[in-house]
């Protein structure tokens, strides 16, 4: 695990509690919605899974730019309990010896998205983190409902713990990460793996439950809704009472001490914005050291769109720094 230095947390301003000023909303998010609405398209959540499943697939390319061009791109067959996982194993140019990986799982609320969807964001994390990127397909719902999902990426991650010197990986600079549903489970993979060096959480959706108040103040307009929110929660969850189950939303587990240091990426438009926040202030509360940032006038999604928001590059170099700072720290063995 690796030994970081301690920093001083300081959390967003609670601009969507009550009685705050609202952020204004950035001006190419507003200009993308207003494009969006304009086409009036119907909502994803309802379609048919499948169609909406195809329909997000091929939304991406016309959001997000190709990713960089890597050294090599290696398609993996990981061993799971339910068979094979595929993953994609990205090495960006020039690096030598031993290299840091990180471990990536996609969001598209446990129902959407797969290794392709998001290839551009990890060949940019790989080249911005200056690290492998091995980005893991787990299976989906409704076909695969939980717990399948998070049994995927913790199988998944100690395969590629146990892999890493034949990949070349140095087995002392290992992270996990992803992106909404992917956030979840990378928080679920550094609760039950807490000897990782790092874990970001690219505004994660961290409670099932779905209480906190930007689930109400961003409801609508803003990309993600929690109309499409409660759909992923119906086809991912078997039974309601799963939402309080750890695995389901990491935000309950009860002490968060000796887990690894966190980066935290969250929008001011989205619903999933307060439970990530108070994620992070229970991390830091705990003794993890976490760095925090907050795109205020964003939305849920925008790190993928750097088509059309200029905010998506400047997120995934945030990420790429910190990356390059964790990756600098002492580090012990893992266990």
């Amino acid at each position: 695990m690796v030994t970081a230095k301690k920093v001083r947390y300081q959390p967003p301003q609670r601009s969507l509690r009550k009685g705050g000023e609202r952020p204004p909303l950035d001006p190419e998010a507003r200009t993308f919605l207003e494009f969006a609405a304009a086409l009036g398209r119907p909502p994803s959540y309802s379609l048919p899974y499948d169609e909406a499943r195809q329909a997000v697939h091929d939304a991406g390319p016309k959001l997000s730019l190709p990713g960089p061009e890597m050294a090599s791109v290696a398609d993996l067959a990981v061993p799971g309990g339910a068979g094979a996982i595929r993953a994609r194993l990205y090495t960006p140019p020039e690096l030598k010896g031993q290299a840091p990986l990180l471990i990536f799982f996609h969001g598209g609320g446990f129902v959407y998205c797969d290794l392709d969807t998001h290839d551009g964001l990890c060949r940019s994390l790989a080249m911005n983190g200056r690290c492998r990127v091995a980005s893991v397909d787990y299976r989906l719902a409704p076909e695969a409902i939980f717990p399948a999902a998070c049994d995927d990426a913790l199988a998944a991650t100690r395969w590629l713990v146990g892999q890493a010197e034949r990949m070349d990986v140095d087995p002392r600079r290992i992270a996990i990460g992803g992106d909404s549903a992917g956030g979840n489970l990378a928080a679920g993979v550094a609760q039950m793996v807490p000897s990782l060096a790092g874990q970001l959480l690219i505004y994660p959706w961290l409670d099932m439950r779905m209480r906190h108040r930007s689930h109400y103040v961003n409801a609508n307009g803003y990309m993600l809704t929690r109309a499409s929110l409660l759909w992923f929660r119906s086809h991912y969850l078997a039974d309601l009472n799963q939402r309080d189950d750890p695995r389901a939303s990491p935000i309950l587990t009860p002490s968060l001490v000796g887990l690894p240091p966190a980066f935290m990426l969250t929008a001011g438009y989205d619903p999933l914005r307060d439970e990530a926040i108070d994620y992070a202030r229970r991390l830091n509360e705990a003794g993890v050291p976490v760095r925090h940032s907050e795109h205020r006038g964003q939305i849920h999604g925008f790190a993928m769109m750097n088509r059309v928001m200029s905010a998506a590059d400047v997120a995934v170099q945030e990420i790429g720094d910190w990356l390059v700072e964790l990756w600098e720290q002492p580090a012990a063995a893992l266990d």
